[in-house]
């Protein structure tokens, strides 16, 4: 998953902490079924990534996401099938600030101060559109591979915010993003239609 580009990078950047990567690797597991030429889908996804700048700031960036999607099937070969469809996505967004410029004395221990970790959140719906390649596994028709590709366009705009912490200055985040995903199915079952 790439995003196009995250607003809060700059307030990272001028405060010389470490950047959210804007490449993200989830982890992937989901369902589809076909009814004659139409495909509903399910994909659920976790992933998470570090960043790190020298050994003062490093930055972890958390999604879990969900997404339904309608397709219909264009192309329908004995060994490739394409199908093009719409999304509807919905994603929680964690943001963890790491920075080695606090000392802890658990004798007397300073809640007031967060400046050796801070934990944001942010939230985002989106739709979008995505092609689904197909191919069949020669050797085993009941084998074969799916590569998607696809867009989300934000729905809404959201700032960051915290559980533990008042944010000001916050920068609005829309989280566009370009995704391809590639699998292989664990149990394959078919619905037939006359």
């Amino acid at each position: 998953t790439f995003y196009n580009t995250l607003n809060i990078n700059s307030a990272l950047s001028k405060n010389n902490l470490s950047k959210i990567n804007t490449f993200s690797y989830p982890f992937l597991l989901g369902f589809n079924f076909d009814i004659d030429k139409l495909q509903f889908s399910y994909e659920g996804s976790l992933s998470t990534n570090f960043t790190s700048k020298s050994n003062y700031s490093k930055t972890r960036f958390n999604t879990i996401s969900g997404r339904v999607g309608l397709a219909y099937n264009i192309i329908n070969e004995d060994d490739f099938k394409l199908y093009a469809g719409i999304n509807y996505s919905f994603t929680s967004y964690s943001a963890y600030l790491y920075c080695k410029s606090s000392n802890i004395d658990f004798n007397a221990i300073d809640t007031s101060s967060s400046k050796g970790l801070i934990n944001i959140l942010n939230f985002s719906q989106d739709a979008g559109a995505a092609v689904t390649f197909i191919f069949n596994d020669k050797k085993n028709s009941k084998k074969h591979t799916i590569i998607k590709l696809g867009y989300d366009v934000a729905l809404n705009q959201n700032k960051w915010y915290s559980d533990y912490a008042t944010i000001k200055n916050s920068p609005f985040e829309n989280f566009n993003r370009f995704y391809i995903s590639v699998s292989r199915p664990i149990i394959q079952k078919y619905i037939m239609c006359p």
